[in-house]
């Protein structure tokens, strides 16, 4: 991504504990991270991430995280911010 957005569908299925919640770790500075549904039982939200000019061009792991009574999920993937 570059001083821009980059977009991803996270498809959340049947979670049979109740609603999860969707939070993003790792996000340089200058990368800020929205959902269009935070909070879900199943479903899809949409994920954007959105680099400012203040962002560093860097390869970095973020992590999404599900989480919910009790219990959490997670996926790592890579992205790279170019200027």
């Amino acid at each position: 991504m570059n001083s821009g957005k980059a977009t991803a569908t996270v498809r959340v299925t049947s979670f049979a504990f109740g609603p999860v919640t969707l939070s993003i770790t790792g996000l340089p500075v200058g990368v800020t991270a929205s959902f269009s549904k935070s909070t879900l039982v199943s479903g899809v939200s949409l994920l954007t991430l959105s680099a400012n000019t203040g962002a560093t061009a860097q390869s970095v792991q973020i992590t999404l995280w599900a989480i919910g009574s009790g219990r959490n999920h997670s996926v790592t993937f890579n992205v790279y911010v170019s200027k």
